[in-house]
């Protein structure tokens, strides 16, 4: 399931970054424009709960933007407008 993009219905979307037997590592993911930007937010959810609940819902077809590191903002910040 590794890569997958799931839709939690009325909490968001997370995309399965890690797995083992029984578990997924999911890392929450904001979706804007049709784009999904992963944010630092993860927890681990049992398999069975995923594969199980009617109110997870998996997306065929995303398309995922990398996200920016915070504490190199100001440096992009300064960098965009030569100071």
């Amino acid at each position: 399931m590794k890569g997958i993009m799931l839709e939690i219905i009325e909490i968001g979307y997370a995309l399965v970054i890690d797995e083992d037997e029984k578990t997924l590592l999911l890392r929450k993911c904001i979706s804007e424009n049709g784009k999904f930007t992963p944010t630092p937010r993860a927890m681990f959810v049992s398999k069975d709960l995923v594969k199980n609940a009617y109110w997870i819902k998996q997306i065929k077809e995303y398309e995922l933007s990398e996200p920016l590191h915070v504490i190199y903002i100001s440096q992009l910040i300064s960098k965009f407008f030569n100071v």
